[in-house]
């Protein structure tokens, strides 16, 4: 029996959908061979089903966002966590400078004007600045500090080597922070003149330039907020300052002397990134709740 392109047209959506029964298959099939008209028709069937995406389909569409919203929402979590996780290590891991006393060091001398310095206290760590005495080239000084973490690992009978560059005395200073720094060893190049390691300022000038970009940026998202596009930009831009700075407040509190500039800047920024990520997941979802009240 020959069916009329009426009820092949009633045929394809379930043919297309591959939801019709075999001999309605075999019908359309054979129909389609002779018609060139329900062909184009079948034709155009599939090309619309291949450009529909799931945003066309409303109960797909729903669990999509829904989904979208539930990975952002674990994603700030994560972020969130990973910036207080570091915000904790940087914590753990600041180094606490140990106090001199006479007999925190050892010191020897080799034939070769090595100087063989021996920690006598448990520590985590050391550092050692060294450069030619600004007023006497012919002295080398060392500027030792030795520090502790709250928590970690610490060692004592720490062995540091001292090496002159071809100087004909040298001075070992012990660093304490604030204070003057004391002689322990070696030639002292003038007794009555104290030498103070200054604690480095460079994180304050990144505070002060954190700041006066919020402010430019603070008055810029005044003159543009009845520009939706350029208010948005400058609320991401304006982002990244404020992340920074609260990253600092993570990690230095409400000082901005640091004597490892490299290691409080790396914790600061890692910690600044995590949070302006959060930022911007925060920001998504609270974007995403506005239009579904709208």
């Amino acid at each position: 029996m020959k069916l009329s392109c009426k009820i092949i047209s009633d045929l394809l959506p379930l043919y297309v959908e591959d939801l019709a029964s075999e001999d309605s298959r075999k019908a359309v099939e054979e129909h389609i061979a002779t018609c060139s008209a329900c062909r184009k028709n079948l034709e155009d069937m599939r090309k619309q089903e291949d450009s529909i995406t799931i945003e066309d389909i409303p109960l797909k569409k729903v669990k999509a966002t829904l989904q979208k919203q539930r990975l952002k929402a674990i994603a700030l979590t994560a972020v969130l966590v990973l910036a207080l996780a570091v915000s904790i290590i940087a914590f753990l891991t600041t180094p606490e400078y140990l106090p001199y006393s006479d007999n925190m060091f050892t010191f020897s001398e080799n034939e070769d004007g090595t100087i063989i310095v021996t920690v006598n206290k448990a520590i985590s760590g050391y550092d050692v600045d060294e450069y030619f005495d600004p007023d006497n080239t012919s002295v080398y000084i060392y500027n030792i500090s030795v520090w502790k973490y709250q928590f970690g690992k610490r060692s004592v009978g720490q062995n540091i080597v001292l090496k002159p560059a071809n100087a004909e005395n040298a001075a070992v200073f012990y660093h304490t922070d604030g204070a003057e720094d004391t002689f322990v060893y070696g030639y002292n190049p003038d007794p009555d003149r104290g030498i103070i390691t200054l604690p480095r300022l460079v994180l304050g000038y990144y505070i002060f330039i954190a700041i006066m970009l919020i402010m430019i940026l603070g008055v810029l998202l005044l003159s543009f907020r009845k520009d939706t596009k350029a208010k948005r930009v400058l609320e991401y831009i304006i982002g990244i300052p404020a992340a920074y700075l609260i990253g600092h407040l993570c990690i230095k509190g409400f000082t901005t002397t640091t004597y490892s500039v490299t290691r409080d800047l790396f914790a600061i920024m890692t910690v600044a990134v995590l949070l302006y990520c959060a930022l911007l997941l925060t920001a998504g979802l609270i974007r995403k709740k506005k239009e579904k009240r709208h």
